[in-house]
């Protein structure tokens, strides 16, 4: 018969839930970029951009033909495993 200790049934206290919900929305994990627009046949060019934080920002930028512009944040993971929606 296995014995559950106090410790190991022990809630976190709402406080500990909300901090780690905040630290895990602030501090994502990141996943490595596994393709390129080439892998597709797609001309594109490396892009950078200095962020407020000192953060270096690196994304592609594709040429279209048309006058808009389309700005895509994967930061919720998607590394080119799929494809967004737009």
């Amino acid at each position: 018969m296995t014995q559950v200790t106090e410790a190991a049934t022990a809630q976190p206290t709402r406080a500990e839930l909300i901090a780690g919900l905040v630290s895990a929305m602030a501090n994502p994990a990141r996943s490595p970029i596994l393709r390129s627009p080439a892998d597709d046949g797609i001309a594109f060019s490396d892009v950078f951009f200095p962020a407020m934080d000192g953060v270096t920002i690196k994304g592609w930028f594709i040429p279209g033909d048309s006058d808009r512009l389309i700005i895509a944040n994967l930061r919720s993971g998607l590394t080119g495993k799929a494809t967004p929606a737009i």
